[in-house]
C-alpha cells in the first residue's frame, strides 16, 4: 500500500452561523490545506477504510448502492474519461495510463487493479485485471470504485434536471434508491428552510453547476460514530437504533462531506464527487476558535433545523 497523507481539515461552520444557501465556492479556494484545496479528488490515510466500505456494500446489495436513471451514454462515457484524466493528472503517483493499440489500461496502485478501456472510452471486462465481487458493471462503476469519495451525476434535459448516476456507498440518513431520478428540488426538499434559498433557482443553480467552473461546497452533521455508511436501512443483522447513530447522550463526531462538482465537457452534465472525513468532539473542545463557532452556529439553527441535524 502505498503511503497516504492525513486527512485534508476542513471547518466549515466557522463561520458562526447556520444558513441553508448552496455555498458555492471555486475549486482551489484556499481553505488551509495548501495543494489539496486545488485537488477535484482526494485521497489520505482514510482510504483502506473507505474501500473496505464499498465492498461490503457491494456485497450486500449493489442496487442498494448505485443506482441510475435515464443516464445518457454520452454522458457516462465523457464522465468516465474525466474521472480517468483527473485521477492521472492530480494523483499520477496513484494511477498510471498506458496506450496500448486501440486500448487504455489504467493502473490503479491503491487497489492493485488494472482497469481497460477502448479507445472511445468504453468499459472492457474481458482485458481488465479486477480482484473484486460483484464484477464492475460499467466504466463508471470501475472508476468510482477506485475512489476514496462518492459519486453523483446530475444531468440536464431541456428544461428539466434530475439525477442520472448515484454511486453512493456512504450516505447519511439517505437512501440512492429514494433520490435516484428525482430533480434538485425533489431531492433537497427534506432540508428545513432550503425551499426559498436553495430551490427557488433550481435550474439556473444546476445549469451553473453543470456548464460552468468546477466548484466545492460542504455539508456538515453531528453523528455519534465515525462510520461511513449510514444508509436508513441497516444492513441485515445490524441494530436498527445503533445503525442509525443519531442518538446524540454520548459524545459525538462532526461528519464533514467536501462536494466537488465538476462541469462534464459538452455533456450539459455535473460531476459529483463527495468526500468524507470527520472531526472528534475532544478535537474541537481542544481549539476555543472552533468550539465557540460550533456553540454560535448551533444557537443560530430553528427548530426544524435542529430535529433535521438530530439535535433537538
Amino acid at each position: 500500500m502505498h503511503t497516504l497523507r492525513p486527512p485534508a481539515r476542513f471547518t466549515p461552520w466557522d463561520s458562526g452561523s447556520y444558513e441553508i444557501t448552496p455555498q458555492l465556492r471555486l475549486l482551489g479556494t484556499d481553505f488551509g490545506n495548501g495543494e489539496l484545496d486545488q485537488k477535484a479528488i482526494l485521497f489520505d490515510r482514510e482510504f483502506p477504510r473507505s474501500r473496505a466500505n464499498k465492498l461490503a456494500s457491494r456485497a450486500e446489495r449493489l442496487e442498494k448502492y448505485i443506482c441510475e436513471h435515464a443516464l445518457r451514454e454520452e454522458v457516462a462515457l465523457q464522465a468516465s474519461q474525466l474521472l480517468l484524466e483527473k485521477l492521472c493528472q492530480e494523483h499520477e503517483n496513484l494511477f498510471q495510463r498506458e496506450t496500448k493499440g486501440e486500448k487504455i489500461f489504467l493502473r490503479c496502485n491503491l487497489t492493485q487493479e488494472t482497469l481497460a478501456f477502448s479507445s472511445d472510452g468504453i468499459y472492457l471486462p474481458g482485458d481488465s485485471k479486477i480482484n473484486i465481487s460483484p464484477a464492475y458493471g460499467s466504466g463508471l462503476d470501475a472508476l468510482a470504485s477506485q475512489l476514496q469519495a462518492d459519486l453523483a451525476i446530475v444531468q440536464i434535459d431541456g428544461k428539466s434536471n434530475h439525477l442520472s448516476y448515484l454511486h453512493v456507498c456512504a450516505p447519511s440518513h439517505w437512501s440512492p434508491e429514494q433520490k435516484i431520478g428525482k430533480t434538485f428540488r425533489e431531492v433537497h426538499s427534506p432540508v428545513p428552510g432550503a425551499e426559498i434559498p436553495l430551490l427557488r433557482p433550481e435550474q439556473q443553480l444546476a445549469e451553473s453547476m453543470c456548464r460552468k467552473n468546477p466548484f466545492v461546497r460542504f455539508v456538515w452533521s453531528f453523528v455519534t460514530d465515525d462510520r461511513l455508511n449510514h444508509h436508513p436501512a441497516p444492513p441485515p443483522g445490524e441494530d436498527p437504533l445503533r445503525w442509525r447513530g443519531r442518538r446524540l447522550d454520548a459524545d459525538f463526531f462532526l461528519r464533514i462531506e467536501r462536494q466537488v462538482i465538476l462541469p462534464i465537457p459538452g455533456a450539459q452534465a455535473g460531476l459529483f464527487l463527495i468526500h468524507y472525513s470527520f472531526w472528534r468532539a475532544d478535537e474541537i473542545r481542544q481549539d476555543s476558535r472552533l468550539a465557540l463557532s460550533l456553540k454560535q452556529s448551533i444557537e443560530s439553527m430553528g427548530p426544524e433545523a435542529l430535529a433535521y441535524k438530530g439535535l433537538a
